[in-house]
């Protein structure tokens, strides 16, 4: 039984697809083999050549999936003839943001076409976001250091971290769809398809086999127009909701539309 994941050593069949096609793309031993932080990359030449194709990607980590001898299981998904599709799965050895970009360019180096123009992370799940909960004054300070900015002395708004037009998703709500649903909706799926919490490895890479397998059959259905996702009424009402009250942003008092939106999320 494996207790450590850099002694694992990977059988050619949980390399590949279930048709034969390479699938795990990158492990950072076989480069890095002195590094403890051993990651594990899975995905496909077609999937990744897709993504290139992706203005918008999603990312989300989930800890329960992931085999015992890793820490978290990180899933990239990308907007593919207009539903959500996971493309690359990761297997984590723990949280770090040094591990987390070392990932980013393991892509980068598998295809140098990757270039989204967004990137959407589910912040409030992180770890980061539980570890400030309790101080919500560290959380307004970190989103107005880094997404909003700070005011100067003189009353005015200094130039946050990361420019407003890079994360403002205002502009996406009409044509995007709502990927928290679909993102949950995958995580609780894969969970059944494993049924257990924390799984041997080789039991998740055959689960991740299978779900690769699913994954082509939907995007032939969603591209071609023989199948699409039934989303529930709810969700459809609310995503109908949150449209209108976006266009009225321009006619309403500022507290009002965020309180709107508030209300619906």
């Amino acid at each position: 039984m494996l207790h450590h994941h850099m002694i694992l050593l990977l059988p050619e069949e949980y390399k590949k697809t279930l048709d034969g096609k390479s699938f795990l793309l990158f492990d950072s031993f076989d480069h890095d083999p002195d590094n403890c932080d051993r990651f594990l990359l899975f995905s496909t030449e077609e999937n990744l050549q897709k993504m290139s194709e992706c203005d918008h990607w999603y990312a989300d980590g989930t800890f329960s999936c992931a085999p015992s001898i890793f820490k978290q299981l990180y899933t990239i998904h990308g907007i593919q003839c207009s539903n959500v599709l996971s493309s690359v799965y990761a297997l984590l050895p723990n949280k770090k943001k040094k591990t987390h970009i070392c990932l980013l360019q393991s892509l980068k180096t598998l295809n140098c076409n990757l270039k989204p123009k967004n990137g959407h992370i589910r912040f409030f799940d992180t770890p980061f976001y539980r570890e400030l909960e309790s101080d919500l004054s560290k959380l307004l300070d970190y989103f107005q250091e880094t997404r909003v900015g700070k005011m100067d002395r003189n009353g005015k708004r200094k130039n946050p971290k990361f420019s407003i037009t890079i994360w403002n998703c205002y502009a996406d709500e009409y044509n995007l769809p709502k990927t928290n649903n679909s993102i949950e909706g995958w995580h609780n799926g894969f969970s059944s398809i494993l049924n257990a919490i924390h799984p041997n490895i080789w039991k998740f890479i055959r689960a991740l086999q299978k779900e690769e397998k699913l994954n082509r059959l939907k995007m032939v259905q969603y591209c071609t127009r023989a199948e699409t996702p039934r989303k529930r009424k709810k969700y459809n009402d609310t995503a109908e909701r949150i449209n209108t009250i976006c266009k009225t942003f321009n006619n309403r008092a500022f507290d009002e539309y965020i309180s709107g939106i508030a209300h619906n999320l």
